[in-house]
């Protein structure tokens, strides 16, 4: 979940919304806001949207929201224009309509702004807001047709808002949900059944029910990128989105992340619904405990088995202490903002470590029964927020972030601090290694000999690979030699990428050795003998987990 948050002045000003200055935009409010009435109708394929305001100005700021913003909104009043989230023009002006068109991805981790679930719409409202700390918005809706509905109704919905036919939205289980059509009868009852399940186990876990009703928009979406997203926004609205040639969410390699997926949106509907984080709690905290808790319920439910349960325990390992290394160790303390790989393997990560330590001196204490306690306390509130000293103070132990290991993440830099790390999980009872495997060598293989050919690559240009079932297509822009155009590979090295053996490895390594080319075998037959640029190394590595200690977070 990516929080929808506004920004509250610190100073009061009389300043007029006319003489809005970017200087002094995050610290001056006026005490009487002028009122910005938003006018929203459906037109066609888009949403027009018309914004009339109290007050003429030369430059409107939109809602801080983030949220895509570009070309999925398309200005339509003469002489104004749509530049880093701002509606401009060279004189005053007091109304403007504007496009709203389709947008189906996220782009720079942030959501679309607008996209089609069947008949229906799905509109991520902040995108057409404009700022709400400067203006006092009322929202109105031109014209439905007949039969549609929306949900929430409240008066200004903050996030999702859903407009469509009120006969597409199925009722079940204490949720609503609304299906794009793409998926068979077996898809959406088989996401009807995760998220009641969810809810039940969520609801008994926390000890008290969602703030308002849950309401999941579900899609099946064709796609040349292959993804699943679940987006969540106040009063429980969930975007899930799968994406990718021919996706099946419940297909048996990928049912337990779609599970994982729905319980990880379903825990926001506490930590991020009944409650909420406070200004400056740190994003690892309520995504790492999300996605935590979600990982364990599956288990709990008996969704997945002990081996998947550890197998994501070493992944959060792994991916934490890459991405860390894409940051040259920097400690999680000393980042200003925590990027989204880090939120969700070193968040999780470190409540791992917290349950441990919990186990070892709390008497009983888990992490769930922490997030409880945290939820509840600060339900209680007027407020309603929590921060990250409030969360370690339900835990019992005030000592908690000054364990070895959670320190060693929080505050200390260097990649020595992993020696402390697995030392501590090795005396906590968990068993692990270091191991590679089929994924791993390709990994290493493609990104040496794709790195070497994309030398001619834009300033801002990466490149890299999507892995899938059988063949991976590359990622790889003009400038990539030999293997510009993105072609999807079948074979390395005369052998299917995806079952890259030690024996193939090694192979590929003498003929690395010797100067030869490693040949690329593409989905259409096509081979392309791609020059080895000098010694490839060892195939990287990753943990591996082989036993938990007995503790109460980890029993069913």
């Amino acid at each position: 979940m990516r929080a929808i948050c506004l920004a509250f002045a610190l100073l009061l000003s009389t300043h007029s919304a006319a003489a809005q200055d970017p200087d002094l935009y995050e610290v001056m409010q006026p005490v009487d806001r002028p009122s910005a009435e938003i006018a929203i109708q459906p037109d066609g394929e888009d949403l027009l949207v018309t914004i009339a305001l109290e007050d003429p100005v030369s430059t409107l700021f939109l809602d801080p929201a983030d949220v895509v913003r570009d070309d999925a909104l398309q200005i339509e009043t003469p002489g104004l224009s749509l530049s880093d989230n701002t509606i401009s023009s060279s004189e005053p002006f007091s109304r403007v309509t504007f496009r709203l068109v389709e947008d189906l991805t996220e782009r720079d981790a942030k959501y679309p702004p607008f996209y089609r679930v069947g008949p229906g719409r799905l509109i991520y409202l902040q995108a057409i807001y404009p700022d709400q700390t400067w203006w006092d918005i009322e929202l109105r809706w031109a014209s439905l047709p007949d039969g549609w509905t929306r949900w929430p109704d409240e008066s200004l919905p903050q996030g999702y808002v859903y407009i469509g036919p009120d006969q597409e939205i199925i009722r079940a289980g204490g949720a609503q949900f609304v299906f794009d059509g793409n998926g068979s009868e077996e898809f959406e009852a088989e996401i009807r059944e995760m998220v009641v399940g969810s809810l039940a186990h969520l609801t008994d876990m926390f000890g008290m029910p969602p703030e308002t009703t849950p309401f999941f928009a579900a899609s099946i979406i064709p796609s040349d990128r292959s993804f699943n997203t679940g987006d969540v926004t106040d009063s429980a609205m969930v975007g899930l989105r799968f994406m990718g040639e021919a996706p099946d969410p419940t297909a048996p390699g990928t049912l337990s992340y779609t599970r994982s997926l729905v319980l990880h949106e379903g825990v926001h509907f506490w930590n991020g619904g009944v409650a909420h984080f406070a200004n400056g709690t740190p994003m690892w905290l309520h995504e790492g405990g999300a996605e935590y808790i979600a990982t364990l319920s599956s288990y709990q439910l008996g969704w997945t088995d002990e081996e998947h349960l550890r197998g994501t325990f070493a992944s959060w390992l792994e991916r934490c202490r890459t991405s860390l290394g894409y940051w040259d160790e920097v400690a999680l303390n000393d980042l200003d903002f925590i990027p989204s790989n880090l939120r969700y393997s070193c968040g999780p990560l470190l409540h791992l470590l917290g349950e441990l330590y919990l186990a070892e001196t709390s008497g009983g204490q888990t992490v769930a029964e922490t997030w409880r306690d945290t939820v509840a306390f600060a339900a209680a509130t007027d407020e309603r927020t929590y921060t990250l000293e409030d969360w370690v103070s339900a835990s019992g132990g005030p000592e908690l972030l000054q364990r070895p290991a959670l320190a060693a993440l929080l505050a200390t830099s260097g990649p020595e601090r992993w020696d402390t790390i697995n030392s501590e999980m090795a005396r906590l009872g968990v068993e692990s290694g270091e191991v590679t495997n089929p994924p791993l060598r390709a990994r290493t293989a493609l990104m040496f000999l794709i790195g070497a050919q994309c030398s001619e690559l834009e300033p801002g240009q990466g490149y890299g690979f999507y892995s899938g079932p059988e063949t991976y297509r590359l990622d790889t822009p003009p400038g990539c030699g030999l293997l510009t155009g993105n072609p999807v590979v079948a074979t390395l090295g005369r052998t299917p990428v995806t079952t890259i053996s030690a024996e193939d490895y090694a192979h590929m390594q003498e003929t690395c050795a010797s100067g030869g080319t490693i040949a690329f075998g593409k989905e259409d037959g096509e081979v392309i003998d791609v020059p080895c640029p000098g010694p490839l190394r060892d195939a990287a590595t990753q943990p591996s987990i082989s036993d938990l200690p007995d503790i109460p977070a980890f029993a069913r």
